[in-house]
């Protein structure tokens, strides 16, 4: 036989054996089968809780919603917080001047709706949340913030920035849901 014909039967054996091996390691209840979830899913978040200290010692605390509420200039930017959150627009972030809010959850999680819900900036937006009484202080290097996906309906992490001990620092690009959460 001539080298021309063996060749290319190799490759077609070859070529044959790697997509039979592929397709069952990618089989239905496969270990290996791909998700079909990005990898910045959190499939079983460990949410942040807010603690509150009593005669009894340091308990979870239940909060009631507290909203706090800014205009924001389009052009200058602006700082808002609510003590346990802060949020810092650059100028031009915003397309107009805008009333922006935070909104505690009232379920005793570290968690936000910010607000106009849904707003999209020019440039991201630095949002701090405070970690001193929560069940995570002291594990801003180890902590995350996730957003909640509505179109999806689960929750996915943000990078964060120069996070340390008793704080997360994130960018937002978009206000939606946020939650702190203990890696």
């Amino acid at each position: 036989m001539s080298r021309n014909k063996v060749t290319p039967k190799a490759f077609a054996l070859l070529a044959c054996s790697t997509l039979l091996v592929a397709s069952i390691g990618c089989s239905p209840g496969s270990p290996t089968a791909p998700s079909s979830a990005p990898l910045n899913v959190v499939e079983s978040p460990n949410f942040i809780r807010i603690l509150s200290t009593s005669s009894k010692g340091v308990q979870e605390m239940s909060l009631t919603a507290d909203v706090t509420s800014k205009m924001i200039s389009a052009q200058d930017g602006g700082v808002i917080s609510n003590g346990r959150v802060t949020l810092e627009f650059p100028p031009h972030a915003l397309d107009k001047d805008t009333q922006i809010t935070i909104e505690i959850e009232s379920d005793g999680t570290l968690g936000v709706e910010l607000g106009p819900h849904g707003i999209q900036f020019n440039r991201p937006v630095t949002m701090r949340m405070d970690l001193k009484g929560t069940t995570a202080e002291g594990q801003g290097g180890t902590s995350t913030t996730l957003w909640f996906n509505e179109t999806q309906e689960w929750w996915e992490v943000i990078d964060k920035v120069q996070s340390h001990n008793n704080e997360i620092k994130s960018k937002l690009n978009h206000f939606s849901k946020y939650k702190g959460d203990m890696a």
